[in-house]
């Protein structure tokens, strides 16, 4: 039998529910440590949703044998987004580039996405694309004193699509 596992950011206490064919199967509260784990599961394809919250996975497709991993971020308490991705300045070519780079990702987790950095202070998590010469340590450091956890990826044009295809497969958005 497979199983579907995964950590709930700022999700403990609350309630995930397994989604089969858009219907409800199965709920589970989220452990003290943010993790969850549904088990016994039928091959097929599922999707874990937040109770309450317009938080949702993608696509979790198991076999009857495997485990599936996600990871959903809850609203955080007064951020009115969940999870940003920002990018450097919209005019430069670096900032085009790691838009098609991302652009799996961004497909693959639905982030609200943008260039700016007032926005991504309204989030709970914010993802970093490029470097510091695309969004300055600063602009980082003011979004993480608005109450933002912040991941930044970046590097090469190769180690970044590999940076960003690894959260893919691992159905983890951030960390």
């Amino acid at each position: 039998q497979s199983a579907i596992k995964g950590r709930v950011r700022n999700g403990a206490g609350q309630t995930v529910a397994l989604l089969l064919n858009g219907a409800e199967i199965a709920t589970q509260t989220v452990a003290p440590d943010e993790t969850f784990r549904f088990a016994n599961l039928a091959a097929g394809v599922y999707r874990v949703a937040l109770t309450g919250a317009n938080v949702a996975s993608g696509e979790l497709k198991v076999n009857g044998a495997d485990e599936a991993t996600t990871e959903l971020i809850a609203p955080a308490e007064g951020k009115p987004i969940q999870h940003y991705v920002l990018f450097g300045p919209v005019d430069t070519p670096r900032t085009r580039a790691h838009l098609l780079l991302a652009q799996d990702y961004l497909l693959a987790f639905k982030p609200a996405f943008g260039f700016s950095a007032a926005e991504a202070r309204a989030a709970g998590s914010v993802t970093i694309i490029g470097g510091a010469e695309d969004v300055s340590a600063e602009t980082e450091a003011e979004i993480r004193a608005a109450g933002a956890t912040t991941q930044r990826i970046s590097g090469a044009v190769g180690e970044l699509a590999a940076a960003l295809a690894a959260r893919i497969t691992a159905g983890r958005a951030f960390g």
